[in-house]
């Protein structure tokens, strides 16, 4: 669910709950930090049952901390949100983040 500026990903299915270590040890980033922005993207590279057009919902963290990953003072997470003309598509399961609350991120 989490990316950093230049490598996308989304979450896509259901796991199973986890452990607070198993989580950390299966993780590629975890951080700490606060929402700061939400904007909409255009789609570049369209998912199989995406549509071929529209937006994605991008939210931008200002990290506190990490546990792991890159040490960046931003992260942009990438929602399974997206806006077509003609209304919402939600891909997947998805977390709604507000902007101004602080989160501990795992992904």
């Amino acid at each position: 669910m989490l990316v950093l500026q230049a490598t996308p990903s989304l979450a896509m299915e259901c796991r199973a709950r986890r452990s607070v270590s198993e989580q950390l040890r299966h993780s590629t980033a975890v951080f700490s930090g606060e929402a700061v922005a939400e904007e909409y993207r255009p789609i570049v590279t369209p998912q199989p049952g995406w549509p071929e057009a529209g937006e994605i919902l991008v939210i931008k963290f200002s990290v506190q901390r990490w546990w792991k990953g890159s040490g960046e003072r931003e992260v942009f997470l990438y929602t399974g949100v997206l806006r077509r003309p003609g209304g919402f598509i939600i891909v997947g399961e998805d977390f709604r983040f507000k902007v101004g609350e602080q989160y501990l991120v795992y992904a």
